[in-house]
């Protein structure tokens, strides 16, 4: 039955998708997390740096 097949293609892109989708947010999430903590690493080495040269 072809309409058996459709289901059971259905049931299993269903199953391929939603983990990838899942995946697909979390890492995008982690991304996010990482650069923001790059972005902060970024902000503080740069006010060092401009309190380095005011010591200066």
């Amino acid at each position: 039955h072809p309409h058996n097949l459709l289901q059971i293609m259905l049931v299993y892109l269903c199953l391929i998708l939603f983990p990838a989708a899942a995946l697909a947010s979390c890492s995008y999430e982690t991304a996010r997390l990482v650069y923001d903590a790059v972005d902060k690493n970024k902000d503080l080495s740069a006010t060092r740096t401009e309190s380095y040269e005011l010591v200066d």
